[in-house]
């Protein structure tokens, strides 16, 4: 992380640990979090709702980070789109439905 600070005596910036507790919260099935950050994301979610359902037969979660306490409770720093299948982090940034197939065809039966 890089920060600039404005005061030399500032703490420096961290951030938040415990991500498998918070990876854990979202135990079994598909999970996609997202926030309204990129307008690319709406697009991003909706194309790999339709694969999940359509190859995979599962109804993903979709969760969304309405606020800054949302996202300081994220499951990675990013904290803007992740994926979770199974209590397991697929992406922590925003992917397309073909990268999301792609990532579920090589996970292990």
């Amino acid at each position: 992380m890089l920060a600039r600070k404005f005061d030399p005596d500032a703490s420096n910036p961290v951030f938040f640990k415990d991500w498998d507790s918070k990876l854990a919260r979202y135990g079994g099935g598909l999970t996609i979090i997202r926030s309204n950050q990129c307008p690319h994301i709406a697009k991003f979610t909706a194309d790999i709702q339709q694969a999940a359902q359509d190859e995979y037969h599962i109804t993903p979660t979709v969760v969304d980070l309405n606020s800054w306490q949302d996202a300081q409770n994220a499951p990675t720093p990013y904290a803007v789109f992740s994926v979770i299948y199974n209590g397991r982090l697929l992406a922590d940034h925003p992917i397309s439905g073909t990268r999301f197939r792609n990532i579920m065809n090589r996970l292990p039966e």
